[in-house]
């Protein structure tokens, strides 16, 4: 993510900048930002914002003013923070944006008949002038409350270098909460593709593996053998602490990080999903390297 600007000065505003909650001060001429002062809204009910609509963006852990000044993509857009320079204009997702409804505004009949939609499913009561609601509800398949979330996460972080399939079931943060997901497809640069369980295909994006959970049955699953299509690992092939490999264990290839290495060649690794007593030294014609999901070995 990019930082801000001054609107001033045009100085860079790190997020060490904040004074207060929702307040950067710039260091050069001392000219203040306020994000919004509104606590962060519930999840969009619907994202068919358009150009010149009013949102609130995520940027940081503050949710900021700004105006919707291009349709990119289906659910993806550019916008332009309120009183901050058109160079730090922005492409976000549905994640980052919510809507922002002035003040006075009337609700229409279309918006209210939506509102008490949303407050029957998710089992909120309808204070929704707030909320910022769009004006249309996306389908959706009919679906439990406790389906839906939020919900508390029970699973355990995914390990480095393990390898989901699709359809593994995940537990997943979006915003402060976690939700019910599925993998649609797990990338080698640790991030994940993901439909959230109950609600449209709108909403399906690609989260960090760091924002995702995962059971211990669903490690024991997804731990291998894989199918080990990498290129070897040559013996002048740079490889360092923390890098992902297909190794050659027992009855097939496994996913492992590397531990560390040693001047002979020699590599110290890790199987992910599996117990630290099974780390081991290897030679390096038992390793391969991990390709991305869209990568491919020369020909």
């Amino acid at each position: 993510m990019r930082s801000l600007l001054c609107a001033g000065c045009s100085a860079e505003l790190p997020l060490t900048s904040e004074r207060e909650p929702g307040v950067l001060v710039c260091a050069e001429c001392e000219h203040e930002h306020r994000a919004s002062t509104a606590p962060p809204p519930p999840p969009n009910p619907s994202a068919e914002f358009q150009v010149g609509d009013d949102v609130l963006v995520l940027w940081g852990e503050r949710w900021w003013p700004a105006r919707v000044e291009r349709v990119v993509a289906e659910d993806i857009w550019q916008v332009h923070y309120e009183g901050w320079p058109a160079e730090r204009d922005e492409i976000v997702n549905v994640a980052r944006v919510r809507a922002r409804v002035a003040a006075g505004r009337p609700l229409s009949p279309r918006v209210f008949g939506a509102l008490v939609t949303l407050a029957s499913v998710v089992g909120v009561g309808v204070g929704a002038w707030a909320l910022g609601v769009p004006d249309v509800v996306p389908e959706r398949v009919p679906t439990t409350v406790t389906d839906r979330g939020p919900i508390t996460p029970t699973g355990l972080p995914v390990p480095t270098g393990l390898r989901i399939p699709p359809g593994t079931p995940l537990e997943v943060q979006w915003n402060d909460s976690f939700y019910r997901a599925v993998t649609k497809v797990h990338y080698g640069d640790g991030s994940l593709s993901v439909h959230y369980v109950g609600w449209s295909d709108a909403f399906d994006g690609e989260v960090d593996e760091a924002d995702a959970r995962i059971s211990e049955a669903a490690i024991a699953t997804a731990r291998g053998p894989v199918e080990g299509s990498g290129a070897p690992v040559m013996v002048d092939s740079p490889v360092y602490s923390g890098d992902v490999l297909e190794v050659a264990w027992r009855d097939g290839f496994y996913r492992a990080v590397v531990l560390e290495t040693y001047p002979d060649g020699r590599l110290r690794v890790h199987y992910a999903g599996w117990g630290d007593d099974l780390d081991e030294d290897i030679p390096r014609e038992r390793a391969r390297r991990v390709l991305a999901a869209d990568d491919a070995l020369p020909e």
